[in-house]
């Protein structure tokens, strides 16, 4: 049999070889490590259009108990005719003789809610318009 000798050239690039591989591989989970480490989790579409109508609640609950903080007086049915009450809603302050029913239904729906007014000028403004 006959032996093959191996040359130093052959040695060399298969320690070439490893070494590429080896650097190759190296920057790979460099790369894959670098990209797990940067990225966000990713959410649904589903996901942000709830987190946007969450914070669209919330906005629009801010501005209402706003509203609802800086109001004085609640005007409600009471009988077929408008009731004028403080903000605790169990003290009278002002019996009109505004008839419910020849309100718009707008302003209906309003008054069934109980239609917040700020201070004194909003109140007597409104009772003005709807009083004659």
């Amino acid at each position: 049999m006959y032996k093959i000798k191996k040359s130093a050239n052959t040695d060399t690039m298969n320690k070439e070889n490893r070494i590429r591989a080896f650097f190759i591989a190296g920057t790979g989970v460099l790369i894959a490590g670098y990209t797990l480490w940067t990225a966000q989790p990713e959410t649904s579409e589903k996901e942000k259009q709830s987190n946007t109508e969450k914070e669209i609640v919330k906005e629009e609950t801010s501005e209402v108990s706003k509203e609802q903080e800086a109001y004085e007086y609640v005007i409600l049915n009471n009988g077929g005719f408008l009731c004028v009450y403080l903000k605790d809603l169990k003290t009278v302050y002002f019996q009109t003789d505004i008839p419910y029913d020849k309100l718009s239904e707008e302003m209906q729906q309003k008054i069934d809610q109980g239609y917040l007014i700020r201070d004194a000028e909003e109140l007597y403004d409104f009772l003005e318009n709807y009083s004659s």
